[in-house]
């Protein structure tokens, strides 16, 4: 897998952060973050009926795709379980991306509740992943070029 940049990998563990202190409080509620060379975007992943499932993570990824001519990194971030070596755990799992950079990446930090019911978090984020990047690198091509289509 690619190595992370600093930034990126300051970026999501504040994110994963965020994600602990959520979930940690009953909100399993995904989100997205959006960074853009002067702003940063919070956007909290609702159902109409108050499903939180793999359609939240989808329209996510489809508000992410709207900022492809803006936005310099990404991150959406949900509640769910990592299973490695047969142990199944919570885990706080954010796919960030980076404009410029071929390929995006999966991050989980694993958790445990402590007696308060806080979330503890166990270890140092992992990249678990590779994924397909959101924002396509045709985006940075020149016009009239074969990677612009054109050309």
């Amino acid at each position: 897998m690619a190595k992370v940049a600093p930034d990126l990998s300051k970026r999501v563990s504040e994110a994963l952060v965020l994600g602990l202190e959520c979930f940690g409080d009953g909100d399993s509620t995904p989100f997205v973050i959006l960074i853009a060379a002067s702003e940063s975007r919070l956007i909290e992943l609702h159902s109409a009926d108050g499903t939180i499932g793999e359609a939240l993570l989808t329209g996510g990824r489809d508000i992410i795709r709207q900022f492809v001519n803006e936005g310099t990194c990404y991150m959406l971030v949900w509640d769910g379980y990592l299973t490695a070596v047969g142990k199944r755990e919570e885990a706080a799992f954010a796919e960030a991306g980076e404009a410029g950079v071929a390929r995006a990446q999966v991050f989980a930090q694993r958790y445990r509740r402590t007696e308060t019911g806080k979330t503890v978090g166990v270890g140092k984020p992992l990249v678990v992943a590779e994924a397909d990047h959101l924002w396509p690198q045709v985006r940075n091509a020149e016009p009239g070029t074969v990677a612009d289509g054109g050309g």
